[in-house]
Order: C-alpha cells, then structure tokens, then sequence
C-alpha cells in the first residue's frame, strides 16, 4: 500500500510545482523553464513508475481481488446457515469479514486516489500561469496535458482496474455467489 501512497504524493507534488509556475519575465525565465523541464521529467517518471508498479502487483492484487470475493461470501454464508454456534464464533465471522473488506477497500481507495489524483494534472496545467511563458514552453506544457489526458490506473492483469468501482464489483459479485450457494444449499 506504501507504493501506491508513494505514487499520489509524487502527483500531489506534480500538481503543486506545475501551480506555482510564476509570472514569467525577463529575469524568472531561465527558472520557470527548468521547473517546468523537471516537471516534465517528474510526470513521466511517474508514469513509469506506474507502469512497473503494474507489473509488480498484478498477480497479488488478482489473488486478493479473488480471494475476497469468496472471503465474504463465505462469511456471509456461514453467517447464515449458522445452527448453534456461540456469540464468539459469530463475533470472529464478522470481524474477520470486516478485516478482509478493510484491507480490499484500502487497496481500492489508494487505487482510486491515484487515478484521481492523475486526473488532477491536467487542471494543474491549467491553474499555473501558462499565458506568461513563452512559446516554446507553453507548448511544451500541452503535450505535458496531453500525455495526462490517459489517466494512470493501478490494474490487475489489465482485467481490474484497482478503484471504489471496483470494489462495488466485489461486493455484487460476493452477494451473487452468496445468493446462488444459498439457493443450492437450500
């Protein structure tokens, strides 16, 4: 999870240099083109980074996305179908459904708030004061706006996107399995 809060607060300091571009004069020039040029350099590292952190967690983040599909269906299930068991047994179900729904939804949140947060760059292009630098980095800033119209998405196998839409699908997907064990079952 630390890798992925890595990854917002490096956009988060993007947005803010890329806000802080000055009023650009004879004197603040040479200044303001080499803090655009690193943030440049900073957003597509970035990306990168992104894309190898894709790479990296593409199998964990699969097996965790299925392994809490039926996690929480099972609990649910056992909840349930529960025929004499004790008030501990049902506290431990339900605490550790919850563990398992936090841990997805802290995964998917910090996915979600990178894809946020990459969404935010182009608006920082904007909010800087880019109608005082010149021609040269003016243009260097919207191709810096168009290489961040693709948003940066955490995936899982190009089959998930890592986000809260994607935890919405877990929850459907578990209630779903739930109510088909549940019809057989019965």
């Amino acid at each position: 999870m630390s890798l992925l809060a890595i990854c917002i607060a490096e956009l988060e300091i993007l947005k803010e240099q890329l806000i802080g571009l000055e009023d650009c004069d004879s004197n603040t020039r040479p200044k303001e083109e080499h803090t655009l040029r690193e943030c440049v350099a900073l957003h597509k590292m970035i990306i990168e980074y992104v894309d190898n952190l894709n790479i990296v967690l593409a199998l964990p983040l699969f097996i965790q996305y299925t392994c809490g599909c039926f996690i929480i269906c099972n609990a649910i299930l056992q909840l349930t179908i529960m025929k004499g068991k004790t008030t501990i047994d049902t506290v431990t179900i339900i605490t550790y459904t919850c563990v398992t729904f936090s841990q997805l939804a802290a995964y998917h949140w910090l996915g979600n708030e990178v894809m946020y947060k990459s969404n935010n760059v182009i608006e920082a292009c904007y909010l800087s004061k880019w109608y005082t630098l010149d021609d040269k980095s003016q243009k260097c800033l919207l191709l810096l706006m168009e290489r961040a119209k693709r948003p940066l998405l955490i995936k899982s196998y190009s089959i998930v996107y890592i986000s809260l839409e994607s935890l919405a699908v877990i929850v459907r997907w578990s209630y779903s399995l739930f109510a088909l064990i549940k019809a057989t079952y019965s």
